[in-house]
């Protein structure tokens, strides 16, 4: 087996290469999953001992860098340089603990149908208080729950709801997650759905709102946007991410489409061919693309986008995020004249995710619905037929 080589300095800035102990972990979840070990590995280089014993000794810290991490300690061990233990000292039973808040986002988890924020307390040798708040964009908050659990007990448990989804949750700024929170509980009012009665309990970890938005987490990732065609070429495989593998089209969108379907298939007048029926189903594809993604539901799906933005970037790296923004960019830009909607791949895909779930619900077969004759149809009779039936009537 091929040796990895050492990660290049030049691919991460000074700043990063001598972040300091304090700052090893915000440094590393700041980057992609597919960055983090290229940087400890550049750490390890560089001889930034205390950073790298700082993330290997961390629980808070994301599993590829945290692996390895614990992979150069003991690199870093085997040259003969002295790293640093962890501070296991015993401290008195009356000696106060700070407790820490911090915030975990998910932007769409298919069994709450909606988002997912999770506010918690961190304190060494003290039980994590948590609250989970479930939230839409049309109804508000939808579910939320909380109470006392231990900080190992809390990450299993949101481990194993990772595993369901596909994706872990990501770490967000704690005056963002209770700004968003505080918006969805606006929505509320305005869809009429009750406030979960849990959310009163939790005011110490809801609480202070900031004034002002404090912007969204994507916007700090560094990343610009830019309709790269290529990019936007492929964003047919951005399905295949787990964030977008559940975002379907509504039944009544595909029912329209098939109907539209039926109708080419019965002007035919005969059995169609396999390959006709394929045609018009591609063709039926596009133009129902155009008429459902108008420029009100491409801006919802493009808010959608920019939150998902956010995991894709923690979790498949900085290229894959690239990807998105510039297909979420075509998007917002998409016009029915110019660039229309059935152009962009990622928008014609949903058609093609949504009847391939429909096929698979009805054991494989798919059902195209074939305009009905009106009740009172009779026989189509030419001029003549008709005139002789009214001269037929009029005779004794």
């Amino acid at each position: 087996m091929a040796k990895k080589p050492n990660a290049p300095a030049s691919h991460f800035s000074p700043a990063q290469l001598q972040a300091s102990a304090d700052e090893a972990l915000s440094v590393v979840k700041s980057i992609g999953a597919d960055e983090q070990a290229d940087l400890i590995d550049a750490w390890v280089a560089a001889g930034n001992v205390a950073a790298v014993a700082r993330v290997a000794q961390e629980e808070a810290a994301p599993a590829p860098a945290r692996k390895a991490a614990r992979r150069g300690v003991n690199v870093l061990k085997s040259r003969g340089i002295s790293v640093p233990e962890k501070n296991t000292t015993a401290r008195p039973f009356a000696q106060p603990t700070t407790r820490q808040i911090e915030a975990w986002y998910v932007p769409f988890d298919a069994g709450a149908q909606g988002s997912v924020i999770t506010l918690f307390t961190r304190a060494v040798g003290k039980d994590c208080e948590f609250v989970d708040v479930l939230f839409n964009d049309a109804l508000g908050v939808t579910r939320a729950n909380g109470g006392t659990i231990s900080y190992s007990r809390l990450r299993e448990w949101e481990a194993n709801r990772s595993n369901g989804r596909g994706y872990e949750a990501v770490n967000v700024s704690v005056a963002w997650a209770r700004w968003r929170i505080a918006e969805a509980r606006r929505q509320n009012s305005k869809s009429g759905l009750l406030l979960p009665l849990e959310l009163d309990g939790f005011p110490h970890l809801l609480s202070p709102v900031p004034a002002a938005d404090p912007g969204h987490p994507a916007d700090q990732l560094g990343l610009e946007a830019n309709a790269d065609t290529v990019r936007v070429a492929g964003s047919l495989t951005l399905h295949n991410e787990p964030e977008f593998r559940q975002f379907l089209l509504p039944q009544n969108v595909m029912q329209e489409m098939l109907g539209e379907v039926g109708k080419q298939i019965s002007a035919l007048g005969r059995q169609p061919e396999q390959s006709e029926i394929e045609a018009f189903l591609e063709q039926q594809k596009k133009a129902a693309t155009d008429r459902f993604f108008q420029q009100e539901v491409r801006q919802q799906l493009a808010g959608q986008m920019r939150d998902v933005l956010v995991s894709v970037h923690h979790r498949a790296g900085k290229e894959r995020a690239l990807d998105l923004l510039a297909t979420r960019d075509a998007v917002l830009n998409a016009g029915l004249i110019t660039q229309p909607p059935s152009e962009i791949p990622f928008l014609v895909a949903f058609f093609d995710k949504t009847l391939a779930m429909m096929v698979s619900g009805s054991n494989g077969q798919l059902s195209i619905p074939l305009p009905r004759p009106a009740a009172n149809a009779g026989p189509v009779l030419s001029q003549e037929q008709l005139a002789a039936v009214e001269a037929a009537r009029q005779a004794p």
